[in-house]
């Protein structure tokens, strides 16, 4: 990791050709004041985006189409695949038609050889260059057909999917098979597909001692989320995680239709880039769930502070892994619920 790391842009669309667009504008019949009015109102979207290692599926999750390097790697390090972004040898975003490129499921056939997709990422933590990770998978650039809709709505194209194409090593891979996992899921469902409930709550790493953060600090974290969240302030329908420093402020933002989505991308951006995750705070606009507790720890965070309430589990293990856990966090304060020594006062 640097020492003295340089903060984030704050995010781009991964805007190559061929990806879903992040939301769409819909027409609506509105009540308010006391009266119907028309407009249209922005829905962010909502893809399957697939990932899949030496071409075999791994998992599909339902996601916002926005950011995807930093998913493919976040996901991948939080989930185990991978404990450093290097050994993600080659990274592909592949925009996909409804029916098309669909990867292989697994155990159908052995792993492909590397093909001819050019390389996106190869072995370097350094950050990809945003617009040029996707190129258009064949038989994609032909206009779809129109689906079918309801009454009163405009038809659109089939909305489309994406696959992380990845690339790990030997090792990697045969640790991957071993472990006999699949997720299909709905929104960011953390822990679907899981074949075992051992599997769902392993032993999380301890947390490193991180740095100590004043009342006045965290409250700040929490306010500097708002004012970056650009979809959601168009669409009023999406998650956003944080990392904030006390000399950077908000370093990084990203956000998703699901909120595990939207940590997993904050993990990538932060691992992509070297900051580490102990020297500051970790903050996100949704309840506080299990999934979000293991993702924070395996990531390295210390502090990890939401403005809705934790659940019981969240809290034993946030309690068993040493994070400080941090829920209804608002306008005129918060609650500490676990390992309040790291706010002093």
């Amino acid at each position: 990791m640097r020492q003295d790391p340089t903060p984030l842009a704050p995010a781009d669309r991964d805007d190559a050709p061929g990806l879903p667009a992040t939301s769409c504008a819909e027409g609506i019949r509105s009540w308010r004041g006391g009266a119907w009015t028309t407009g249209r109102r922005e829905v962010p979207a909502e893809v399957a985006v697939a990932f899949s290692y030496n071409r075999l599926s791994h998992a599909v999750m339902m996601a916002t189409p926005d950011d995807l390097a930093d998913f493919a790697i976040g996901f991948s390090l939080s989930e185990g695949i991978v404990d450093r972004v290097s050994e993600i040898e080659e990274l592909d975003i592949v925009p996909l038609a409804r029916g098309t490129e669909v990867p292989l499921a697994r155990g159908t056939e052995a792993p492909l050889a590397r093909g001819t997709e050019a390389p996106l990422a190869r072995g370097t933590e350094a950050p990809l260059a945003r617009g040029v990770e996707a190129p258009l998978a064949r038989g994609v650039e032909a206009p779809l057909a129109a689906a079918a809709v309801p009454p009163g709505r405009a038809a659109r194209a089939p909305a489309r999917g994406v696959e992380l194409r990845m690339w790990i090593g030997e090792a990697r891979l045969g640790a991957l098979e071993a472990r006999r996992r699949r997720i299909a899921g709905p929104t960011g469902c953390g822990l679907c597909g899981l074949e075992s409930l051992a599997a769902a709550l392993p032993a999380l790493p301890a947390v490193p001692a991180g740095r100590p953060l004043v009342a006045s600090e965290v409250a700040a974290a929490v306010a500097s989320l708002a004012p970056a969240q650009r979809l959601n302030r168009a669409t009023r329908a999406v998650h956003a995680a944080g990392f904030w420093r006390p000399e950077s402020g908000l370093v990084a933002l990203r956000e998703d239709v699901g909120r595990h989505n939207a940590l997993d991308k904050l993990a990538g951006a932060l691992a992509r880039s070297g900051q580490d995750p102990a020297a500051g705070i970790v903050v996100m606009t949704s309840r506080i769930s299990v999934e979000l507790v293991q993702k924070a720890a395996r990531m390295g965070a210390t502090m990890l502070a939401a403005v809705s309430a934790p659940t019981a589990l969240a809290l034993d293990l946030a309690d068993a892994a040493g994070l400080t856990l941090i829920g209804i966090a608002r306008e005129d304060g918060f609650d500490v619920f676990t390992h309040p020594h790291r706010i002093p006062g």
